[in-house]
């Protein structure tokens, strides 16, 4: 079984931890297959993501079977073909558990909700960051935009991206570690002030009020206030808020950092992303900020079943 799932972007800025967006830039691809003994075998085809248990892969594999009851019963080999980068923070771990979690099942015959594949997925985030958070699995899972209305029970909504949304992706080029999103959850206040709550609030009531009228200016606004979240973080991240203040000059609608960074995002009107591409592009050329700049969109599908490992790793700059 073939699975390929897509890259995200967490957060989107004042929704830590609830919120994700599925973009189709590149995608990660996992082959499951059946084998004779009871055990999970996990081999990555990335020189810079080790194989076995330590990979996501594995503990999403392990809540899947556990969940069809198979976990002493059968054994699977995985192979994981990395598109999406590791440590840049577009869900790099969640692509690889998601697509895991949907070809086990698959390979199976396993008839697992959705609930349940994305809890399944996230025991690979917990492997990764410590915690098993569900916004990156649960955008690479089912595509488009997701909204984490509840953790306990888990309840996961999808919704369609306001039409005509680009998003410009500014991927530095620094060195980075694969415990990164456990250390910049690190980074993060474990309380805030009453006011601060007020503002998180606020800025998230704009964000739903932007989803609902499909008004991307709306949107933009709120993905604007990553309150303290984005000042925890923004501080690892070289020009920053230079950048940002840029960016918004050069006519983006809302700026902030892509997950656990240290990836910025950008949206913008699809009419007007060409423009704002460029423009940030010179800026950045002056402060000799190095790095890739991506014009993308959202993706849609999510975790697909593909019929050729060749047709979900061509033209994704597959990492081998």
């Amino acid at each position: 079984m073939i699975v390929s799932a897509p890259a995200s972007i967490a957060n989107l800025g004042c929704l830590f931890d609830l919120a994700a967006l599925a973009v189709r830039c590149t995608r990660d691809t996992v082959v499951a297959e059946p084998i004779d003994e009871p055990k999970i075998e996990v081999v990555s085809q990335c020189k810079e993501v080790p194989s076995g248990k330590g990979n996501t892969a594995y503990y999403a594999a392990e809540a899947v079977l556990s969940e069809l009851g198979l976990k002493d019963v059968v054994g699977v080999r995985i192979s994981v073909f990395k598109g999406v980068e590791v440590g840049v923070g577009l869900g790099s771990s969640a692509a690889t558990a998601a697509a895991t979690a949907m070809a086990v099942n698959e390979t199976f015959e396993g008839r697992l909700s959705t609930e349940v594949l994305i809890r399944a997925a996230g025991e690979g985030e917990r492997a990764a960051a410590g915690v098993p958070h569900y916004d990156n699995v649960s955008a690479s899972l089912l595509g488009g935009m997701i909204l984490i209305t509840n953790r306990k029970p888990l309840r996961v909504v999808r919704l369609d991206p306001p039409k005509g949304l680009k998003i410009i992706i500014l991927k530095p080029k620094m060195r980075t570690t694969r415990e990164k999103t456990r250390s910049m959850r690190s980074v993060l206040p474990r309380s805030i002030a009453l006011n601060d709550m007020v503002e998180h609030n606020s800025a998230a009531v704009e964000f739903m009020v932007g989803l609902m009228r499909g008004d991307v200016e709306e949107l933009g606004r709120a993905i604007n206030r990553g309150g303290v979240i984005e000042k925890a973080r923004s501080k690892f991240i070289p020009h920053y808020q230079e950048i940002k203040r840029e960016a918004l000059k050069a006519g983006g609608l809302g700026v902030n950092i892509s997950g656990a960074g240290p990836s910025m995002f950008i949206i913008t009107r699809a009419e007007e992303a060409i423009e704002v591409k460029e423009r940030i592009e010179r800026y950045l050329s002056l402060l000799k900020w190095r790095g890739e700049v991506i014009m993308t969109e959202p993706d849609e599908r999510g975790a697909v079943k593909e019929r050729d490992i060749s047709l979900s790793t061509s033209s994704l700059g597959v990492h081998r």
